[in-house]
C-alpha cells in the first residue's frame, strides 16, 4: 500500500510551528520593563526592532513581545515562531 500525500495533508510534516502566551506583570511596570529584560534575556546573538512589538529574531526564529497591553491591563502577550510559520510575522521580522 503507498499513500501520496499533498501539501498540507494531514500526515504531512509542519514546515514551522508557533505558540502564544499571556503574562501578568506587577503594578508598576513598564512597557520598558518588559522590553528591556526581554533584550537583555536574548543577548547579542538575536536581532532586534521595536516599534509597538519588540521582535527578536534568529536565523528562521523570531520573538515577539506585544506590549500594548502593560499599563492598562497589566499584561503582554509573547508569540514565539520557529520557521516562520505565520506569512504575516515573516514579513514583520527583523529583516
Amino acid at each position: 500500500m503507498s499513500y501520496t500525500f499533498q501539501d498540507g495533508g494531514l500526515f504531512d510534516s509542519p514546515e514551522g510551528y508557533g505558540t502564544r502566551v499571556t503574562y501578568q506583570v506587577p503594578q508598576g511596570v513598564l512597557p520598558d520593563d518588559v522590553a528591556n529584560h526581554y533584550l537583555r534575556v536574548a543577548g547579542s546573538s538575536w536581532q532586534h526592532k521595536v516599534e509597538f512589538t519588540l521582535m527578536l529574531c534568529r536565523g528562521d526564529s523570531l520573538v515577539a513581545v506585544d506590549m500594548a497591553n502593560v499599563a492598562a491591563n497589566r499584561t503582554y502577550d509573547v508569540y514565539v515562531d520557529h520557521s516562520y510559520a505565520e506569512e504575516g510575522i515573516r514579513t514583520a521580522g527583523c529583516e
